[in-house]
C-alpha cells in the first residue's frame, strides 16, 4: 500500500508496532515518522475489501526535532512505548522549533 504523506514535510525512519484495532480483534500496523515539523508523524493501516491500506498521517505530538524515533511494545501483550528525542529543536535557518 501507498503512503501519502503532507505536502509540507517529509516523512522518513518510520518505527511501526501492530496494534489492536478495537474491531472485532483485528489487527492493524501504525507507525510513527520522523518530519522536520518539531513532533512526529503518525499513520494505521485500515483494512477494505480486498487489502489493507495507510490513512494519511497526522501530527502524533509527541516531541521529536528531526531526529529517529523508535516505535515498540514493552511486552508481546503490554503497551506501547515511543522512545523519541523531546529537546527543543532549532529548524531551517536557525529559528525554534514552531510546536516544541
Amino acid at each position: 500500500p501507498r503512503l501519502r504523506q503532507p505536502h509540507h514535510t517529509h516523512l522518513i525512519e518510520g518505527s511501526v508496532a501492530r496494534v489492536n484495532d478495537g474491531d472485532a480483534g483485528k489487527q492493524a500496523l501504525l507507525m510513527y515518522f520522523r518530519s522536520n515539523t518539531g513532533v512526529a508523524w503518525q499513520s494505521r493501516t485500515v483494512e477494505t475489501d480486498s487489502a489493507a491500506d495507510w490513512v494519511k498521517p497526522t501530527p502524533a505530538w509527541a516531541l521529536n526535532p528531526d531526529s529517529k524515533g523508535q516505535l515498540l511494545r514493552l511486552e508481546p501483550d503490554g503497551p506501547l512505548a515511543y522512545a523519541g528525542n523531546r529537546q527543543r529543536a532549532v529548524i531551517g535557518r536557525g529559528l525554534p522549533c514552531r510546536k516544541c
